[in-house]
């Protein structure tokens, strides 16, 4: 297993302190976890501690009571994103357990499903008589936990400079059959009287926005495969680095977005996927570990490692307005089961429970 981001004798480093960690818990009177699936993973390796001694204490969310501001959205991303809207991938890292490239690649062939849907419908009126060639399962998509990568990941922060953020863009197509109305999740059409039912442009899609510091780390070859990919596959102009962003203006990000995604095949609570449903954000995140837990039914599970399956979810509620406002609805109610009240309520009740 990976410990550290560096390789070599920092990673066997902290494997030693990581170790030594662990085995204090023999000794503890209680023991707190953030989730089921942490106390799960801790007697993985412990399997003869005491299980009434562990107790999983939820994590919570800072409120999100503020409406969506544009203008603060405007400072991260092009300004054509009020037409294109985006989706957003906010918490991430470099680390082989965030599958921050599986992110790129569940994006690249949502685009590929957008692009064939468009081609599809030009031979259709061309009277080709050929099918759409974007088929779309609209079931969603449960697949058994990965848990493959045991990586704390903790590197994920937010801070750098937003000066980068238009480093990599393109003249974008007008999206002009789609028009996200902002902070209602709805979208409506802008179509042309001589052409009902048509839209006169070629359809485009969301910007793939992936906001914070760990991804502004120069030199870093975990970086460079990521934007070599993003190269590769011709997506200069569709994937945006924010860079640093302001702690407050963090949830203007969430709610702005189309839907939320994080593919992270390990996690021991989740927090950036609480954070986004406490903003009423639609999300996607992988089928494994925690992620179950903190969700419950209100987002879509995927399985991460499929890019195939988590693209045509992508594409789902990229199309589908009513079912983004069902999540979005499902997402608020699910996160108001967390408080942090409730966090520290429960903990003092532990730290009553034993001699100190």
């Amino acid at each position: 297993n990976s410990y550290s981001a560096r390789k070599g004798i920092f990673n066997f480093i902290r494997k030693v302190q990581y170790w030594n960690a662990m085995r204090q818990s023999k000794a503890c009177e209680a023991i707190i976890t953030n989730s089921q699936y942490t106390k799960k993973d801790l007697l993985k390796y412990y399997p003869n501690l005491d299980n009434q001694k562990i107790y999983p204490i939820h994590l919570a969310s800072q409120q999100c009571k503020t409406a969506l501001d544009p203008a603060i959205v405007d400072k991260y991303l092009p300004n054509d994103w009020r037409d294109r809207g985006y989706i957003i991938y906010l918490g991430g890292a470099l680390t082989q357990n965030k599958n921050s490239l599986g992110v790129l690649e569940a994006y690249y062939k949502f685009t590929q499903i957008v692009s064939e849907g468009q081609q599809g419908r030009q031979l259709n009126e061309s009277g080709s008589g050929h099918e759409n060639a974007s088929v779309i399962n609209s079931e969603l998509v449960n697949k058994g936990e990965d848990g493959s990568v045991n990586e704390s990941g903790n590197d994920a922060d937010n801070g750098s400079n937003t000066s980068n953020k238009a480093d990599n863009r393109i003249k974008n197509k007008p999206r002009n059959d789609v028009v996200y109305e902002l902070n209602t999740n709805n979208k409506t059409d802008n179509r042309t009287e001589d052409e009902p039912g048509k839209s006169n442009e070629p359809e485009s899609f969301p910007y793939l926005a992936i906001a914070g510091t760990a991804f502004t780390k120069e030199d870093d070859p975990r970086l460079n495969q990521l934007h070599e990919y993003i190269t590769q596959k011709g997506l200069d102009g569709d994937v945006i680095f924010t860079g640093y962003y302001e702690d407050e203006d963090k949830f203007q990000l969430l709610k702005g977005a189309i839907t939320f995604i994080h593919l992270s095949t390990y996690e021991g609570f989740g927090l950036p996927v609480l954070e986004a449903l406490t903003a009423g954000v639609p999300v996607i995140a992988h089928n494994g570990t925690t992620y179950p837990e903190i969700i419950a039914d209100a987002g879509i599970l995927v399985d991460g490692t499929d890019s195939s399956a988590t693209a045509e979810q992508i594409y789902r509620l990229h199309k589908d307005a009513e079912l983004r406002q069902k999540y979005a609805q499902k997402a608020k109610a699910r996160a108001a089961k967390f408080s942090w009240e409730k966090t520290a309520q429960e903990t003092l009740k532990v730290l009553r429970s034993i001699d100190m």
